[in-house]
């Protein structure tokens, strides 16, 4: 017994168009057994369709493959981790070099760059990720060791000012106090930057040192 060739309806030899959809029936009407081939192929292409859908939804709501490659949730966590690692790197290196520098400097002054060198060093031994990241580590690791140098910095400023408030007679020409202010603020400035500078140079020299031998 033939059947339509559009949807599958079971018709009669002489039929010229089928009972249920109206298609025009031929001479080449497929048989049962043609008709019912081609029934399956349709229904396993119509559940392969839905099974790749359902299988893209549900990676775009967990974040996962499960092939070899990684979606941009996996990319995001590793970068993040990253990224992480590296201030834990640059703090710790920022903190060995202001200890450091603290020790040196209070035996020779100037000797103070050489803890900031090793604080920087050691931020790149710990990051191990070659001389380019170990670099920017040792500038952020020098940077961060500035940082305490500067509140020093603004504590004497404020202590000079207050001390010299207290010590001006009270006849004093008021040019002379915002003179001296002034004086105080601009060498104030001038010694933070250029220990910011100074500092996150050494940083990116200890930074290069130690991320070549880690690497």
């Amino acid at each position: 017994m033939p059947y339509c060739p559009n949807c599958g309806n079971e018709v009669t030899a002489a039929a010229a168009f089928c009972a249920d959809c109206g298609e025009a029936l031929g001479s080449d009407t497929p048989s049962a057994e043609t008709a019912g081939a081609a029934e399956a192929d349709r229904q396993a292409d119509t559940e392969q369709r839905v099974d790749a859908s359902t299988h893209d939804s549900r990676e775009s709501e967990t974040g996962h493959t499960d092939g070899p490659g990684t979606t941009e949730g996996t990319e995001t966590a590793t970068g993040s981790a990253l990224a992480g690692r590296f201030w834990i790197n640059s703090l710790l290196g920022g903190l060995v070099g202001f200890l450091l520098a603290g020790a040196l400097g209070t035996v020779f002054l100037p000797a103070y760059v050489f803890g900031i060198v090793g604080g920087g060093v050691v931020g790149g031994l710990l990051h191990a990720s070659g001389v380019g990241k170990g670099s920017l580590v040792g500038a952020v690791a020098g940077l961060l060791a500035t940082l305490p140098f500067l509140v020093l910095v603004g504590a004497f400023v404020v202590l000079g000012a207050g001390w010299f408030a207290a010590a001006i007679p009270a006849d004093a020409p008021a040019d002379v106090a915002e003179g001296y202010f002034a004086g105080i603020g601009v060498l104030a400035v001038i010694v933070s930057v250029i220990a910011l500078v100074v500092n996150v140079l050494c940083g990116v020299v200890g930074g290069l040192v130690g991320g070549a031998v880690a690497k």
